[in-house]
């Protein structure tokens, strides 16, 4: 299995290392000293036919492939919203890992139809969760972007009595969240759907901002009140490939059709020319002198 790979490697004033990559979709791994943290974990990468027609289920080998090559103990996994692409994988992580999952009431919902009552850490908003004594996440309430004919996909909640197998329009959004990780004093924000709420923002910052392109011309100022309200160092869009495609051993990254990225990138370079902008590559490593 073959990932999209966006390493930032940081070495903060305590001379603690952070590596950061993008693993496809809306997926984003932290590796520190004391573990591995995940946001919204997809590796099955299911066939466009199958997600839009058929019961669906995770790709088992493909989740176990990542896992083996973890580094250290998997402490947390978040989930920001609860589409198929977002959490579809998230159970069957779950079951390998004994870490803490923190996510929405749909994401409990999903959890009791695997059997796995009382593993998710139900957040209502603007809960901080501590994953150890260094890294926490706070839980922002947000709001889903209009991404298809300028509507929210399958919204709102998972059914709580459901029963397995399940359908994509069966993984309702349920609530919607922005997590904030704070880690070592170090901060990132994770934007998984270009919409926000923006008295949410307010009195909220980040060092990193990971900004969802699918749907950002649909939400007006989308760009420029993030950047304006959490003044981040460094950008870096993702959600941009296409994750019902396999990613190819060599190659660049199957993207997403009409979605605009070199637009997004262009109109924060133009309004913002001192926020460094990192565009992600599968298997491209960089090094962010930003501490």
């Amino acid at each position: 299995m073959y990932y999209i790979l966006l390493n930032i490697v940081l070495i903060t004033g305590s001379d603690i290392m952070i590596k950061i990559r993008w693993t496809g979709a809306a997926g984003i791994e932290f590796i520190v000293d004391s573990g591995v943290i995940l946001i919204d974990p997809y590796f099955s990468r299911l066939g466009k036919f199958k997600s839009l027609f058929k019961n669906i289920s995770p790709k088992k080998e493909n989740i176990e492939n990542y896992l083996n090559t973890l580094p250290s103990e998997l402490i947390g996994v978040i989930a920001g919203h609860t589409h198929l692409d977002h959490t579809l994988d998230i159970p069957y992580i779950a079951q390998k890992s004994g870490c803490k999952i923190i996510g929405s009431k749909s994401l409990d919902s999903l959890f009791r139809m695997h059997g796995l009552a009382g593993r998710v850490i139900i957040c209502k908003g603007n809960e901080k969760i501590d994953l150890n004594d260094k890294i926490s996440v706070t839980m922002i309430p947000s709001i889903h972007g209009k991404v298809i004919f300028d509507q929210i996909p399958f919204p709102g909640e998972i059914d709580s009595n459901g029963q397995l197998p399940i359908k994509a329009k069966d993984y309702k959004a349920g609530k919607v969240f922005i997590p904030k990780i704070t880690l070592d004093g170090k901060t990132f924000m994770h934007i998984g759907s270009a919409d926000y709420v923006e008295s949410q923002l307010q009195g909220h910052s980040c060092d990193i901002l990971f900004m969802c392109v699918p749907g950002w011309k649909r939400k007006k100022g989308y760009t420029s009140t993030l950047i304006e309200l959490l003044h981040p160092g460094i950008v870096v869009p993702f959600h941009f490939d296409d994750f019902s495609r396999p990613i190819p051993k060599t190659g660049k990254t199957p993207l997403l059709p009409f979605q605009g990225v070199s637009d997004f990138v262009h109109e924060i370079k133009k309004n913002f020319p001192e926020v460094k902008i990192i565009l992600p590559e599968m298997n491209q490593d960089i090094a962010c002198d930003l501490f």
